[in-house]
């Protein structure tokens, strides 16, 4: 049952619950608005659950950054500690995973924001070691935020020394790194680099690349397993969106991106590209659309170099005959000699349109 109070803290009602902790959304009565509160999820919290607790509240407050949700009091309550941050109203990409598949501009929109949340921290000494959706906020405006630093690696700036135990296993399988899962010592920032690329395929897929039985058959694909095609789940993504999820997915680091902003260039650049060719894309649907008007569901012939003509046919016999509510499933090669109106590229590859 949640508590009426906390400290000077009105709850409202709980947001979530784990293992180790519980969030409940509150209200601070002194400002007038409302919270996120955070608190071990049992009365007599573990020394480890406590160590926990300082090192987020220690992380956290070390870190001010447009995309880290911003810790405003770490406070204390009948012997137990608590958090208590900015709330997110947007809820989490956990959420918007569950609900559909994102777009490639929204999945890119998701990575560059993080990526530079995870440079800020990399740069602090700070390693978040569990990045994944449930840990990625929005607010009202869409924004991503990145919080949950319960499991961070703090590295003294002096020596290099971790505030936290090293050798252990740490962070959620799913998003886990190989060198996590191995227990290596002496993790760095590819670690977020790694879970950050699996989440990116999760966005746009709807899975995580790797399923198992159990945790452990889980954590040993990640170390073993060859990298998962992505476009084998969603023939619309641009082929060079393969080439980023293997660099970021790479089992060892060295063979990763250095820094999310080296994943949020590449991914931004495969944006980019796709966008150049919206124009063709609008055009070539538009055709096929209009031009299937016999069967509700129609699969057509690829189109080869000089099929221009063909397009221009098809869309102004299409016009005279009147459209229909039709869905075709494409996969063609196009090779155009010359452009058609609208057309900024001449040639596109593996193109699926459904609908």
């Amino acid at each position: 049952m949640a508590p009426s109070s906390i400290g000077r803290y009105t709850i409202i009602r709980p947001l979530g619950a784990g293992g180790m902790a519980d969030v409940y959304l509150a209200r601070d009565p002194q400002l007038n608005r409302e919270v996120a509160l955070k608190m071990p999820a049992l009365e007599r919290p573990s020394p480890d659950a406590l160590a926990r607790f300082r090192v987020e509240a220690r992380a956290v407050a070390r870190l001010e950054h447009a995309a880290i949700v911003p810790l405003y009091e770490y406070g204390d309550h009948a012997g137990r500690p608590f958090l208590v941050m900015r709330y997110m109203h947007g809820g989490s990409l956990a959420d918007r995973i569950d609900q559909r598949r994102a777009t490639l501009a929204e999945a890119v929109a998701v990575v560059d924001q993080i990526a530079a949340a995870l440079d800020y921290a990399h740069a602090q000494g700070v390693i978040h070691r569990d990045v994944k959706p449930g840990n990625i906020l929005f607010d009202d405006a869409g924004a991503a935020y990145l919080t949950d630093f319960g499991i961070a690696r703090m590295i003294d700036a002096g020596g290099g020394k971790s505030l936290t135990q090293t050798g252990l296993i740490v962070g959620t399988v799913a998003y886990m790194s190989p060198e996590q899962a191995l227990g290596r010592p002496n993790l760095d920032g590819r670690v977020d680099i790694y879970s950050l690329g699996v989440v990116l395929y999760e966005m746009l897929t709807g899975d995580i690349p790797y399923q198992a039985d159990s945790q452990l058959q889980q954590a040993m694909l990640h170390v073993n397993a060859p990298i998962p095609s992505i476009r084998e789940r969603r023939r619309d993504l641009p082929p060079g969106i393969q080439a980023v999820i293997e660099r970021a997915l790479a089992k060892e680091p060295a063979q990763r991106y250095a820094s999310g902003a080296a994943l949020a260039e590449m991914c931004i650049r495969d944006r980019n590209h796709t966008m150049r060719f919206l124009p063709a894309l609008a055009l070539l649907a538009l055709a096929l659309i209009l031009a299937a008007g016999l069967s509700p569901t129609a699969r057509a012939a690829d189109f080869t170099a000089g099929n221009e003509a063909e397009l221009v046919a098809a869309i102004t016999a299409a016009n005279a005959a009147g459209t229909g509510d039709h869905t075709i499933a494409l996969t063609a090669d196009i090779t155009l000699s010359a452009p058609l109106p609208a057309l900024h590229n001449p040639t596109a590859t593996g193109i699926t349109l459904d609908g």
